[in-house]
């Protein structure tokens, strides 16, 4: 079966939502409503405390719990050895567990508290993501059905933090705006994913673990890929401090929504964030297209000097 064929055969699930999306949903029509009018509704909203408390949540809890180590591909394929076949089925595994767990949280867990659930999750996360992460760079567990088990399971309280988190967007959202209120939390939450790639990235730079040095495999490269496991302990556990952010529970954002005052500076803040976080995160993704900017911290690479050493040497 050659490549076209597979290609071919993944248009038909996109093929048959957009004909669900096209014909059996019911919607009742509405109004048309200028783009000026909405605008200003998104400008009233936004000045909401209920929102632009919420928004800077998404982004800082979303920008630090989503740090992740750029090493962890070249570990797992040099030092563990994980085959792509393998690699496949147990993300598969991680999407069932995830299922599962969002199962048994959307039916036992609506009333928990959603700071603690969350804080929790995260301290679970972290320790089972660090255990593992440093027995594969010691060479004390280096097994991929091991590792594909572990990471499996660890889906379960991501699926908790995933969930705790979005609970809110049900409780803002009001008669007429649902549509406005997700744009807004959930673009909040999406601008902060790749600005902690380019963070990561930017951080890892100062680690000397290339692929010739994770290849080498000594006792100096396992602890620089220890400092870059610590630094995303760090920046998960640091996300605990955004849970101040964080409603307690619905009661808490109904409360919120009724006594919160507004603000044009919060409002305008979450703006000038939003451009300037869009902008840095196109800049350092276009840096490291070109070969002569590729090689900067903030697109990353080791440094222009570093690499013009490395390429010398």
């Amino acid at each position: 079966i050659g490549p076209n064929v597979v290609y071919a055969a993944l248009t038909v699930p996109c093929l048959l939502a957009a004909y669900s999306a096209y014909a059996l949903m019911a919607e009742d029509k509405v109004a048309k409503v200028s783009f000026r009018h909405y605008m200003h509704n998104a400008w009233g909203l936004l000045q909401q405390r209920v929102v632009w408390q919420i928004c800077a949540f998404k982004f800082l809890h979303t920008l630090s719990f989503g740090y992740n180590s750029t090493l962890n591909d070249p570990v797992s394929s040099i030092w563990v050895h994980t085959q792509p076949l393998v690699a496949t089925a147990f993300s598969i595994v991680y999407q069932l567990c995830r299922v599962v767990a969002m199962v048994g949280i959307g039916k036992y867990a609506l009333n928990w508290d959603w700071r603690l659930a969350m804080a929790g999750s995260t301290l679970v996360f972290v320790i089972v993501d660090s255990v593992m992460n440093f027995l594969t760079a010691w060479d004390v567990v280096r097994d991929q059905y091991i590792q594909g088990v572990v990471y499996s399971f660890a889906a379960c309280p991501v699926a908790s933090i995933f969930l705790f988190s979005g609970y809110l967007l049900i409780e803002i959202a009001d008669v007429g705006n649902e549509g406005l209120v997700f744009a807004l939390l959930t673009t909040c939450s999406n601008l902060a994913v790749p600005l902690s790639t380019v963070l990561a990235k930017s951080v890892d730079s100062y680690f000397a673990a290339t692929i010739k040095d994770i290849q080498r495999d000594d006792n100096e490269v396992r602890w620089e890929v220890s400092y870059s496991y610590i630094t995303t302990a760090a920046f998960k556990l640091f996300s605990l401090v955004f849970l101040v952010l964080l409603p307690r529970q619905k009661a808490y954002v109904v409360m919120l929504k009724r006594t919160g005052s507004l603000s044009a500076f919060a409002a305008a803040s979450v703006l000038v964030v939003f451009f300037v976080g869009y902008t840095w995160n196109v800049m350092t993704n276009m840096l490291s297209i070109f070969p002569s900017t590729s090689c900067l911290r903030i697109a990353g690479g080791k440094g222009c000097e570093s690499s013009d050493l490395i390429e010398r040497r």
